[in-house]
């Protein structure tokens, strides 16, 4: 088990058994009713979700617009995931408290709620999958989790927030995530520490030629380089675990109507590991008659002009959103708890001093009367 793996599970103990306190403390418990399993699914108040091995994942809202809250669990479970399309087009939400331990949000999950003006992710948020906030036109301020592992395409395209990148010719969110390309060069260096290239990153870019790939690398979305002609060739870190399947060499055929491959593109990546196991790159290439070279071979020029780093102003990920957040009345419960507690602590303290030394000072007397 891994240490990431250990520390979700611990957060979700937390969770669970903090829970009850937590919604005492915000006003919001109530009766809440389970149905029968369709499927897998089950409802619970407003919401329809399944169960999986690593959590609860919420598959549809029927509850009315205005602020949603999302507790952190349903059912025992701690959810996780918030599947697609859940809140798709509902122009009439204006807040959302998300869940404290989410990790993924799916595609289209929140596109078009235009009426949500700022959002709270929370920092476990390692995923957010194509165009999940897509049309959000309200949507002004929104954080990047510190847990931030991949962007899909389209995720905050027609959103104001988007607008603070305006001018840059690349977007990295958090230096993680290699969001968007926006410039001309020939020639681009993705920056060591950049954990994945986002879906449609580097579609249609006519006149690039060369990318340079860290190998801290380890996601590259769907169509990242999609429809780039002059592109004949890059080198696929080892560190590369998952692409998309038009990932590279690949473009749009109008004759045929159809994906195909370019007839020249070449890729460099060793083939398999010390254990025999192929690498992606190795797979990717195979499937789709790819010629794969050593890595060796690979040629990289002694000076290469680095890709602009988005450069995000005032706020290096953004702001943090001001969104509806149940959870701020509760910690406020908390802290009169604990001041109370203190107060009754000090002030038990003040009367056994105070006693203490009326008993010393009685003590004082008698020997003087004798």
């Amino acid at each position: 088990m891994t240490l990431k793996n250990t520390e979700r599970i611990f957060r979700r103990i937390l969770c669970v058994t903090f829970a009850a306190l937590v919604l005492m403390s915000s006003g919001l418990t109530g009766t809440l009713v389970v149905s029968a399993d369709t499927e897998g699914e089950k409802t619970q108040g407003y919401f329809k979700y399944i169960r999986s091995d690593d959590g609860v994942h919420i598959t549809e809202y029927t509850g009315p617009g205005g602020d949603v809250y999302i507790p952190d669990t349903i059912d025992d479970g701690v959810i996780v995931g918030i599947e697609e399309e859940v809140f798709w087009y509902r122009d009439d939400i204006t807040a959302v408290r998300l869940p404290q331990y989410l990790e993924i949000i799916g595609e289209r999950a929140f596109q078009g709620c235009s009426a949500l003006t700022s959002l709270v992710l929370p920092d476990t948020v390692y995923e957010l999958r194509d165009a999940c906030f897509d049309s959000c036109t309200a949507l002004e301020s929104i954080n990047i989790p510190a847990d931030l592992f991949y962007v899909g395409a389209f995720v905050f395209d027609s959103t104001p927030w988007i607008k603070r990148f305006d001018g840059n010719t690349s977007i990295i969110f958090g230096g993680r995530v290699f969001y968007k390309y926006f410039g001309d060069a020939e020639t681009v260096v993705i920056p060591k520490g950049v954990l994945s290239i986002s879906a449609n990153a580097f579609e249609g870019n006519e006149t690039l030629s060369y990318i340079s790939i860290p190998d801290t690398v380890g996601c590259i979305g769907n169509f990242a380089f999609y429809n780039c002609p002059a592109l004949k060739s890059v080198r696929i870190p080892e560190s590369v675990f998952t692409m998309g399947e038009y990932t590279f060499g690949c473009y749009d055929d109008l004759e045929a109507k159809e994906i195909a491959v370019y007839d020249d593109f070449v890729v460099y990546s060793e083939e398999k590991d010390e254990n025999g196991e192929s690498f992606v790159a190795a797979t990717f290439c195979k499937e789709r008659g790819i010629e794969l070279r050593s890595p060796a071979l690979f040629a990289t020029p002694d000076e290469l002009p680095e890709a602009e780093l988005c450069v995000i102003k005032n706020n290096e990920d953004g702001g943090k959103g001001k969104g509806f957040n149940i959870n701020d009345n509760a910690w406020i419960m908390i802290v009169i708890v604990v001041v109370s507690c203190v107060g009754v602590i000090g002030g038990i303290y003040l009367v056994v001093t105070m006693l203490e030394k009326n008993k010393t000072n009685v003590g004082k007397n008698k020997k003087q009367k004798k």
